[in-house]
C-alpha cells in the first residue's frame, strides 16, 4: 500500500513539473501596438526581413559619428565595443571580432583596433574601417592623433594621417558623409609660432587628399552632408541649419533660422522639427517646397529609405507595489522617450514601431527596455537600451548599457512586428 502511494506521490510531482515546463510566462509588457516583446530568455534569433527598409547614410544625421552607433556595408553590420569592432551574423545573432588573429589578446598596439577611439565611433567606406587611435604616449587612450585604415578583406590595417603627439591633432568631433570625413584639425599659427589655430578639413576617402577649409567661427559648425557643389553644417551656437555655397565657408547662407533641434538631410530635402510650430517639416536644400508633416513632440529622428523614424517626448512614471504592507510604493521616471514611431515621409502612416513601457506597475520579474538611439537596416532597428526592472528589494533598477560600462548588448527590434531580440557582447 505504502509503494503504491508512494508511487502516485511521485507521479504527481512528475506532471506537475511537466505543467510548469509547458506553459507559456506572461510577457508583462505586450501593447496593442506591439504584436510580440520578447524577452532575454524567451526570444529566439531568426532573421528574414518582412520589410527592406535601410538607411541611405549618405546625406543622414546619424552619420555624424556616435559611439554606439552601428554601421552597414555590403549588407553586413559592424558593431563598436570598448577595444574591439565586431561584425554581427545574422543568421545566429553571435557578434564575431574583426580582429583576425586567434591569440591575439587586444591589449597591445599589435592589435588593429587595441586603442581605437570607442567614443568616437567607425566608419565604413569601401570594404574599409577608418577610425581614431590615440596617442602612443597614453597607451594609445589619450586625445586621438592617428586616423586608421583596416581592410576588412585581409585584416592588414595602416595608418592614413599620423600627426605629432604634441602638436598637431585633430579634435573628436567628425562626421562621414558619403566619401568623405569631416573634422576638425589643429594647425600651426605663424603668427602664435604654437599648434593653437583651428581648421575645418574634409578628408576624401577615395585618395585621402585633405580639403581645409579656415573660418572664423570653425568651432560652431558641425557638419551633417556634403556634395560636389555644396556643404551642409549646423550653427552650433544658434541652431541653425546652414549651406556653405560652392563648398565655400565665405558665402553662406541660412537653409533653416527657427532654431530646430534635430535636422536630418535626405537626398534632396530636409526634415526638421520647427521651433516656430513644434511639429515636423520639411523643405528641399534649395529652400523651397516648404511642408508641415503635422507630427509633434519629436524627441529624435532617422531617416530612411522608406519612413521616418523619431522618438516622441513621452515620459513615464514608472511604479513598483510596495515591499510590505504600510510602505510606500516605489515610483521613478524614464528619462528617454519610450515609444519609437515611424511615418512616410510625407508625415502620414504613422505606426508604433516600439514601445517600451505601458504605464502598468511594475511587478517582479518584468524587464522594460528603454532604446538609447535609432539605426534601421533592412527592416531591423538596433539600440543600445536601459534595461529597468523591480529588485527583490522592491526597488527600480536601471541598468545602462553604456560605453563607459562595456562591453554592452544591443537591442534588436523587427520593424514590422515589434519582435524584440537582445544580441549580448561578448566579453574581452
Amino acid at each position: 500500500m505504502k509503494k503504491a502511494l508512494l508511487s502516485l506521490i511521485m507521479l504527481a510531482i512528475m506532471l506537475l513539473s511537466l505543467i510548469s515546463c509547458t506553459q507559456t510566462p506572461e510577457l508583462p509588457y505586450l501593447t496593442d501596438e506591439t504584436a510580440t516583446n520578447e524577452t532575454k530568455e524567451k526570444a529566439s534569433y531568426t532573421y528574414n526581413p518582412d520589410i527592406e527598409d535601410s538607411a541611405n547614410n549618405t546625406m543622414n544625421i546619424v552619420s555624424t559619428i556616435m559611439d554606439d552607433v552601428p554601421s552597414s556595408y555590403n549588407g553586413e553590420l559592424y558593431f563598436n565595443s570598448w577595444d574591439m569592432l565586431y561584425k554581427l551574423n545574422k543568421e545566429t545573432g553571435k557578434m564575431n571580432e574583426m580582429c583576425k588573429d586567434p591569440v591575439c589578446k587586444h591589449d597591445t598596439k599589435e592589435c588593429p583596433f587595441f586603442g581605437q577611439q570607442w567614443q568616437t565611433g567607425f566608419h565604413i567606406y569601401d570594404n574599409k574601417i577608418i577610425y581614431l587611435r590615440g596617442r602612443e604616449k597614453h597607451a594609445l587612450r589619450g586625445e586621438p592623433n592617428r586616423i586608421l585604415l583596416y581592410d576588412i578583406e585581409n585584416g592588414s590595417f595602416r595608418s592614413i594621417y599620423d600627426y605629432s603627439i604634441d602638436a598637431t591633432v585633430f579634435s573628436m568631433d567628425y562626421s562621414f558623409h558619403g566619401g568623405e570625413m569631416y573634422f576638425h584639425e589643429r594647425v600651426y599659427d605663424e603668427d602664435t609660432k604654437e599648434f593653437d589655430k583651428y581648421a575645418l578639413t574634409c578628408l576624401d576617402l577615395s585618395t585621402f587628399d585633405k580639403e581645409v577649409f579656415y573660418t572664423e567661427d570653425y568651432r560652431k559648425i558641425s557638419v551633417v552632408g556634403g556634395d560636389d557643389n555644396n556643404i551642409y553644417y549646423i550653427d552650433l551656437l544658434n541652431k541653425k541649419l546652414c549651406v556653405a555655397k560652392n563648398r565655400d565657408f565665405n558665402n553662406t547662407s541660412v537653409l533653416v533660422d527657427d532654431h530646430a533641434g534635430y535636422f536630418a538631410l535626405y537626398k534632396d530635402r530636409v526634415f526638421y522639427v520647427s521651433s516656430e510650430t513644434g511639429t515636423l517639416s520639411s523643405k528641399k536644400l534649395d529652400g523651397s517646397d516648404k511642408k508641415d508633416l503635422g507630427i509633434s513632440d519629436i524627441y529624435y529622428m532617422y531617416i530612411t529609405d522608406k519612413y521616418v523614424y523619431y522618438w516622441q517626448r513621452i515620459e513615464y512614471d514608472i511604479v513598483a507595489p510596495p515591499v510590505s504592507p504600510g510602505k510606500e510604493e516605489q515610483r521613478d521616471t524614464i528619462p528617454l522617450a519610450n515609444e519609437i514611431y515611424r511615418c512616410t515621409h510625407d508625415g502620414k502612416n504613422v505606426e508604433v514601431v516600439y514601445k517600451a513601457y505601458d504605464g502598468e506597475p511594475l511587478e517582479m520579474g518584468d524587464v522594460v527596455y528603454v532604446p538609447n538611439m535609432l539605426y534601421v537596416f533592412e527592416g531591423y532597428l538596433y539600440t543600445t537600451f536601459t534595461e529597468i526592472s523591480l529588485k527583490d528589494d522592491g526597488t527600480i533598477d536601471r541598468d545602462a548599457s553604456t560605453n563607459s560600462r562595456g562591453p554592452f548588448s544591443y537591442m534588436r527590434v523587427n520593424c514590422n512586428t515589434g519582435e524584440v531580440y537582445i544580441i549580448e557582447m561578448p566579453e574581452i
